[in-house]
C-alpha cells in the first residue's frame, strides 16, 4: 500500500510578511523621493529653458530687425497666470515714427521662479548672485537693458554682464542659472548638480 506524499507546504509567517511590507515600503518613498527630483529637476529644465530661449529670440530680434530691443524680467505674480515672466519689445528710433510690435511675454513654468537657493553658488561666469536676476551689477538689472543692432547686451550704451538664476522654492538641486556676456550676447545655461572634484564650483554647462 502507497503512502500518501506528505505536504510539506507552509504560508509565511507574521515576521516575513512585516518584513516584506517594510521592504517594499522603503522602495515605495525612495520612488516617490527619486520621481520628486525628476519632476523638479524637470521644471526647472524648463523655467532656464524659458530664458535662454527667449534672450536669444530678443537677440535675433534686434539684429535682424535693426532695432535695439529691450528686455526685462517680471518678478511680480498676478492674474491672469500668476506666474514671473521674461518679457522684450523693440526700441522706438530717435525721430522716427513707427508703430512697434507689441512686448513678448513668456510666464515661467508652474512652480518655478526667479530665485537663489539659500548659500547656493555663483557660477564659474562669476557676475555675481546677488539676487535671483543680477544684471550689470544690480538687483533687477538696470531699468533699461537691451540688445543692440550688433548683438551686444547694453545699458546706457555700455556692455553688461548678468545671471540669471530660477528654481524651485527649498530644492536646491533644482537650480539653474543663465548667464549675458554683454559684449558678444552670448547666452549660456547652468545646472547645479553640487560640489564635487569633477565641477568644483557645483555648476555644469
Amino acid at each position: 500500500m502507497k503512502s500518501r506524499a506528505k505536504n510539506t507546504q507552509r504560508g509565511f509567517t507574521l515576521l516575513e510578511a512585516l518584513i516584506v511590507i517594510a521592504i517594499i515600503g522603503i522602495l515605495v518613498s525612495t520612488s516617490v523621493i527619486s520621481i520628486q527630483r525628476l519632476l523638479a529637476g524637470s521644471r526647472s529644465d524648463a523655467a532656464a529653458n524659458v530664458v535662454t530661449s527667449q534672450l536669444r529670440a530678443a537677440r535675433e530680434l534686434a539684429v535682424t530687425r535693426r532695432h535695439n530691443v529691450q528686455v526685462w524680467f517680471d518678478t511680480a505674480v498676478a492674474a491672469p497666470d500668476f506666474a514671473p515672466h521674461v518679457r522684450y519689445q523693440q526700441m522706438a528710433i530717435a525721430g522716427v515714427t513707427e508703430a512697434l510690435p507689441a512686448a513678448v511675454s513668456i510666464p515661467l513654468p508652474p512652480n518655478t521662479n526667479f530665485m537663489v537657493q539659500t548659500g547656493q553658488a555663483d557660477t564659474p561666469m562669476a557676475f555675481g548672485n546677488n539676487s535671483a536676476v543680477f544684471i550689470g551689477g544690480v538687483s533687477g538689472g538696470p531699468p533699461t537693458m537691451y540688445f543692440t543692432t550688433t548683438g551686444a547686451f547694453v545699458a546706457s550704451g555700455a556692455p553688461i554682464n548678468g545671471t540669471v538664476f530660477v528654481g524651485i522654492n527649498n530644492t536646491p538641486s533644482s537650480e539653474r542659472a543663465v548667464t549675458i556676456l554683454g559684449s558678444t550676447g552670448r547666452i549660456r545655461t547652468y545646472y547645479w548638480i553640487g560640489v564635487s572634484t569633477t565641477a568644483p564650483t557645483g555648476w555644469r554647462e
